[in-house]
């Protein structure tokens, strides 16, 4: 196995091919990142898109003939545009990445909320469903999409330190943190177990 890796001028992993072969086959996974556009982006490290190719060939074929795979996310932070809700402390934070946005079908949206401390406590999912219900007509138009998760599922104590609760998709509460020691770690903590 060999990994050839670019950076660009900032230090990011610009490109990353790796190569395994073995068994008459060869096999490549070439990541290619992009970042933003503005030197404090790239300086930070702020990955804006990414392309992932995998491909796989046998010794006897030529590379047209080979399987390829390519599988694209986007990525969005607060204070650049299309991210809205967020507050000015939040700036730079991921807001939102987006799995394969240039299909609809295949679509997958995450939308990450912030609390005042800028800990993450909310990742709404949004994704494409056109998988009609039996004896009901296939869903159209914005009713194909479908949202998860559109709750807080960590909230976190009063000095934004530690987690006090941890929430489900659907808002029903998992764990609390009853008690800690002097370090901050939890030495008493109750669990709530869905016994529907």
């Amino acid at each position: 196995m060999t990994t050839d890796l670019e950076r660009d001028a900032h230090g990011n992993a610009a490109k990353v091919t790796v190569t395994t072969e073995g068994d008459r086959r060869t096999f490549r996974t070439v990541t290619e990142n992009k970042y933003g556009t503005s030197d404090s982006d790239q300086r930070l490290g702020r990955l804006t898109a990414t392309t992932v190719t995998h491909t796989r060939r046998k010794s006897s074929e030529t590379a047209d003939k080979a399987l390829k795979a390519v599988r694209k996310s986007a990525f969005a932070y607060h204070g650049q545009a299309g991210c809205t809700g967020g507050r000015a402390a939040h700036a730079g934070l991921l807001c939102r990445e987006v799995v394969e946005p240039d299909h609809e079908r295949l679509k997958v949206t995450t939308t990450h909320g912030y609390d005042a401390f800028g800990n993450r406590v909310r990742s709404k999912v949004e994704y494409f469903d056109d998988v009609p219900v039996p004896g009901q007509a296939a869903p159209t138009g914005t009713a194909r999409t479908k949202t998860r998760c559109d709750n807080d599922m960590v909230a976190y104590g009063s000095q934004g330190r530690f987690v006090k609760a941890r929430f489900d998709c659907d808002g029903r509460k998992l764990s609390e943190v009853r008690a800690r020691d002097a370090h901050g770690s939890p030495t008493e903590v109750r669990r709530f177990l869905d016994k529907a």
